[in-house]
């Protein structure tokens, strides 16, 4: 494993690069073929397309939680509870705190919920005690679930005097629905290529700067000829969420390209995942 940095939107991050296991189409760039879309466009399908759906205060009010005072956590909390968030099945959903105070108790509860969060049935509820730091519940084998995972802190006598509360999406098997586009069909050599990755979700797509040129001649598509002279790539990685796309460029000129047909092939991942697979889109150069 190695680091690398990852651009979420405007964000940058670093990270730790997985091992990615399964493949839905072949690494090997020399493929034949290589489809341009994987799913199709319906968003009726998927819970979630959008990065923050629920706001802190529709998460306290629909599922009846709260009020959120600030009298409990407030100094103490090391790692809050996101509004929104994506986990996989058995990762351990909560907070963290310096240490429940004296005289204090935190009850943290999971509990299933419809997408209007509507509660379902209550999943788990623990008690955690004065000094405990790690305030969690563990998510379900189940997937496609959406949850509620909330800490309350009561005082000596029982009372509510604080409370943090988000939601947590569980997603389905892996499933993909994404298409690598290009801004024209026909390119001078000299020409700026725009490719854009658009991701109809469910799942985070994943995507470095590397790509591959390949030129169609007798019959078949091969790498192009000076494509490996073109070998340096940033170690950076992109980061798509659900319903949403980014643009990235790429310049010709750098490939001296003859007229003829091309293509561009992108290997993509879902971010969480063990899945990669290519995407490839074609197009022309007249000079």
């Amino acid at each position: 494993m190695g680091k690398n940095i990852t651009i979420l939107g405007t964000f940058i991050f670093i990270v730790v690069a997985a091992n990615v296991v399964s493949h839905i189409f072949p690494a090997s760039s020399g493929s034949q073929k290589i489809p341009a879309q994987i799913g199709e466009q319906d968003k009726e399908r998927f819970m979630y397309t959008e990065r923050r759906p629920y706001t802190e205060e529709e998460v306290l009010q629909k599922t009846g939680y709260g009020p959120a005072t600030g009298e409990g956590f407030k100094g103490i909390m090391v790692s809050p509870i996101s509004n929104f968030s994506i986990y996989q099945q058995g990762e351990e959903q909560g907070t963290y705190v310096e240490g429940v105070p004296e005289g204090k108790t935190v009850r943290v509860q999971l509990i299933s919920r419809t997408k209007e969060l509507e509660k379902i049935s209550l999943i788990e509820e623990k008690i955690y005690e004065e000094g405990a730091k790690g305030l969690v519940v563990t998510l379900p084998e189940e997937r496609n679930m959406l949850y509620s995972v909330s800490a309350e802190m009561l005082d000596e006598t029982g009372e509510v005097i604080d409370t943090i509360a988000g939601i947590v999406y569980v997603p389905g098997k892996p499933e993909i629905n994404a298409k690598l586009s290009l801004d024209k069909d026909v390119y001078s050599a000299e020409y700026i290529l725009e490719y854009k990755v658009t991701n109809w979700g469910p799942r985070r797509l994943s995507y470095g700067a590397r790509y591959t040129i390949q030129v169609y001649q007798n019959g078949e598509w091969s790498i192009h000829p000076h494509h490996d002279e073109i070998s340096a790539f940033p170690d950076l990685e992109y980061v798509v969420l659900p319903g949403n796309e980014n643009k990235t460029s790429i310049s010709l000129k750098d490939f001296e390209m003859e007229e003829g047909k091309y293509r561009v092939i992108k290997r993509i991942r879902i971010t969480d995942g063990e899945v990669e697979f290519s995407l490839a889109a074609e197009f022309e150069v007249e000079n």
